[in-house]
């Protein structure tokens, strides 16, 4: 979901980028959970390009409560260029 928003907001849409045979394939993910979340708490997604070489591109998530600041997990990914 927050790569998509990412690409999106970028100007590129992940349904294209498939149709045009172009996929993203996640080697080295990593979750870490901070704190439990409780039912209809809704999330606010954040996702950012953290890192980019000429081999792989590394993005980063935090996801936390609406409003609040407290994150209930921060998670990142590596993709080969």
């Amino acid at each position: 979901m927050g790569r998509t928003e990412l690409l999106r907001a970028n100007g590129l849409v992940y349904k294209n980028l498939e149709q045009a045979s172009v996929f993203f394939v996640v080697t080295e993910p990593c979750i870490k959970y901070r704190q439990p979340t409780k039912y209809d708490e809704k999330p606010q997604p954040e996702t950012s390009c953290s890192g980019v070489t000429a081999s792989k591109i590394e993005h980063a998530w935090r996801l936390t409560p609406l409003g609040m600041g407290q994150s209930w997990l921060r998670a990142r990914a590596s993709l080969p260029a």
